[in-house]
């Protein structure tokens, strides 16, 4: 079943309004290294990062000095070169990222080839000029100059704890990254250094390394991939308190300018954490209902997601069963019902009627605006699809084929993979139903985190979950934690009874109280 749901407040009816509004972004995307005397290719994206399309956009794309142009293109621009200028143009762009492939041809010697590209809206208003531009340089060089041989890895194969990694020199290197990837992460540099040796702690599991040799005038040389196994836990977890002052605490979420949000699920409000300071925003205080506006209310929300690219908060309104689009910014923030529709009178919890929610438990969102909710009374999961061009408009479906006992909680990583947890059979699932993990004891809220990993509020306990499903335990007997959240700095933030509290790893293990015999 399909529907568009609408919000008729703050939304633009006139084609021309909603058209008139974007956010395009550029950027350069390149090799670092270009091959003397070859031929070079390097994308100019045009991105409109708003949900309106762009009208007359202008990319103006400065050639490098010292490279020989060859040609361009790009799907829906029309692109005329003048001198060391190229000049794209589209009438339409629509939302996401929109590539340029400019070929040159890399000068004889060695020198550095600077790409810069800059936007225009010229029938559209773009009032974020910050991202307007971009620039990106790579180093040309002579393949005859750079012959070096890749390092060859040295143990360690098994290690307790940290591990004592070597390697072998690489000529013409005048550094090493080390790359790490436990149980199917997303590789990460660990460190930098100009010596052929590293101590690198790392949690239990499977541990993928390889070591590349880099230098300023050639391109990397990688070793081969190894692997060890960690036995014991080389890093430890430490809880601390981050906010107090809340009732019941369940959904957290970051907005893009780095405050945090927070569902206080008992007292039916969202509350603000920005600079140290916490602040209702919404909802009144111990007040359930269902009233929309600058007056709003909630009846037992619990999870929360933010669209990243427009800060526009989404909760999921449990006791409503409704998802609740908030809009900030102003002196107060306004919510409207966006998904399902608000209790019946007389008709209890969504009772025989599975064409609207039913008491949803978690919602989440891609980079691009899209919103996954957990149905939790209906065992299903709703996609609701942003209309472009317009703000408040959902394209909402039932995602075929994602059936579930009881799900509970729901998340999207940075590749738009959907994981939902089910509370009924102690299953983290992908939203194709394959098992990530198995044998839980009560699964809830989850986050997801750069490299792969899906974290769980799991009965009192938090626990991290690897691609390859690998279970880590991060804290224990924490009172019922509701809610999860990941910080730009890698920090977890949990909610617990009465207050939020982080989860930071760390090389030192915790403290054990001595205990005294009393004397007398």
């Amino acid at each position: 079943m399909r529907r568009l749901v609408l919000i008729t407040l703050l939304v633009c009816t006139s084609p021309l309004l909603a058209h008139n509004l974007v956010d395009v972004a550029m950027r350069i995307e390149a090799p670092a290294f270009a091959v003397a005397q070859q031929a070079f290719t390097y994308q100019v994206i045009a991105d409109d990062l708003a949900n309106d399309n762009g009208f007359g956009i202008v990319v103006t794309i400065a050639l490098p000095s010292n490279a020989t142009y060859l040609d361009a293109n790009g799907a829906g621009f029309n692109c005329a070169r003048s001198g060391s200028t190229l000049n794209c143009s589209a009438e339409q762009l629509s939302p996401g990222p929109h590539a340029i492939a400019v070929r040159v041809t890399a000068p004889r010697a060695p020198a550095t080839l600077v790409m810069k590209a800059k936007v225009t809206s010229i029938g559209s208003y773009d009032g974020i000029a910050t991202n307007d531009n971009a620039e990106h340089s790579a180093t040309v060089y002579d393949p005859a100059q750079c012959a070096s041989t890749a390092p060859q890895l040295l143990g360690p194969s098994a290690v307790a704890g940290a591990a004592h990694l070597s390697w072998t020199a690489a000529s013409g290197a005048s550094r090493y990254a080390v790359f790490s990837s436990v149980e199917g992460e997303k590789p990460l540099v660990a460190l930098v250094t100009t010596e052929t040796s590293a101590i690198l702690p790392t949690t239990t599991g499977r541990v993928e390394w390889w070591v590349e040799a880099r230098s300023d005038a050639c391109p990397s040389v990688a070793s081969s991939k190894a692997h060890y196994d960690v036995t014991s836990p080389g890093l430890f977890f430490v809880v601390s308190d981050f906010a107090t002052g809340f009732r019941s605490p369940a959904g957290i979420a970051f907005a893009p300018t780095g405050e945090m949000y927070v569902v206080d699920r008992d007292d039916a409000i969202v509350k603000r954490i920005a600079n140290g300071a916490i602040t209702k925003v919404t909802g009144s205080v111990g007040v359930s209902g269902a009233a929309e506006g600058e007056n709003a209310l909630f009846d037992r929300p619990q999870g929360i997601a933010i669209t990243p690219l427009d800060g526009l908060l989404y909760v999921a309104d449990t006791g409503n069963h409704a998802v609740r689009i908030l809009y900030p910014g102003g002196p107060f923030i306004p919510a409207f019902t966006v998904g399902g529709v608000l209790a019946s009178p007389g008709k209890a919890d969504g009772e025989g009627d599975k064409s609207r929610m039913n008491a949803p438990a978690a919602v989440a969102a891609t980079e691009r605006g899209t919103l996954y909710a957990a149905d939790t009374g209906n065992g299903a999961i709703r996609k609701l699809t942003p209309v472009s061009g317009y703000i408040g408009f959902f394209d909402v479906t039932t995602v075929p084929n994602a059936t579930f006992g009881e799900p509970t909680g729901i998340a999207v990583d940075a590749d738009d993979h959907v994981f939902v947890s089910d509370r009924s059979d102690g299953t983290v699932r992908r939203l194709d139903r394959s098992v990530l993990a198995s044998g839980l004891r009560s699964p809830g809220a989850l986050a997801t985190d750069t490299r792969g990993n899906v974290y769980v509020c799991d009965d009192h306990s938090v626990r991290r979950i690897s691609p390859t499903g690998y279970v880590t335990t991060l804290a224990t007997t924490l009172p019922s934690p509701a809610g999860l959240a990941i910080g730009a700095d890698g920090t977890l933030y949990v909610s617990v009874t009465g207050k939020v509290v982080t989860i930071r790893a760390t090389e030192e293990a915790p403290k054990v109280p001595t205990r005294r015999r009393a004397t007398r």
